[in-house]
């Protein structure tokens, strides 16, 4: 009876031993599964805080007038005054300067000429200045734009002393330079526009529009 039991306690220590190895494939399939089970929790841990993250980012950026800051609102309201400046030099002269360039011997065509060179250039320098614009730098194309069309347009008003073909070069020479002055910073407000709601791209550009550049 001795040797039995003691040859069956032998044969418990074993299996005891056996279970409690690390080379048992049913010990080592469990750890493996637990430690699966955590890489992954925590995977979806940080995916939830990256998506909370990048919720709040898109709900900061977006053109609502609660959410906004001071800034983002300061930097709206500034850039359509000045789309608005700038466009309305387009328009603000189409009342009085035709009769005031005939009076002074431009024909009709001239005057066309005269108002058509604004358009024109704008158009051609806005495609150069939009692919330079990174290079530039938005900041610094809109304050040139700015002071270029403002010194334009006093310049402008010296066009009263002059007559004939003088008066007509320089009308032309002015306008263009206008032009490049509103194209540059146009391009920039667009570029510091988008920049500040990169969500609402569309919503500000038909915004900014629509309250200011459809006034002139």
């Amino acid at each position: 009876m001795s040797q039995k039991s003691r040859h069956s306690d032998t044969e418990r220590l074993v299996r005891a031993q056996a279970v409690s190895s690390p080379e048992n494939p049913a010990h080592v399939q469990g750890q493996e599964t637990y430690g699966i089970v955590t890489v992954e929790e925590d995977a979806v841990s940080v995916n939830d805080t990256e998506t909370q993250a990048e919720d709040v980012t898109r709900t900061s950026t977006r053109l609502s007038l609660r959410n906004a800051s001071k800034i983002e609102i300061l930097t709206f309201v500034s850039i359509g005054v000045v789309n608005f400046a700038g466009f309305a030099t387009y328009s603000i002269i189409s009342p009085f300067f035709p009769n005031e360039a005939i009076q002074r011997g431009a024909s009709q065509t001239v005057v066309g000429v005269i108002f058509g060179c604004y358009a024109v250039i704008a158009f051609l320098s806005g495609t150069v200045l939009g692919k330079y614009v990174a290079v530039i730098g938005s900041r610094f194309m809109l304050i040139t734009g700015i002071f270029v069309t403002g010194c334009a347009s006093i310049l402008f008003g010296f066009l009263d002393y002059m007559e004939g073909t003088t008066f007509v070069v320089f009308c032309i020479a002015i306008r263009t330079t206008e032009a490049l002055g509103v194209s540059a910073y146009a391009t920039a407000s667009t570029t510091i526009l988008t920049h500040a709601f990169p969500n609402d791209v569309a919503k500000v550009m038909v915004t900014t529009y629509l309250l200011f550049q459809q006034l002139y």
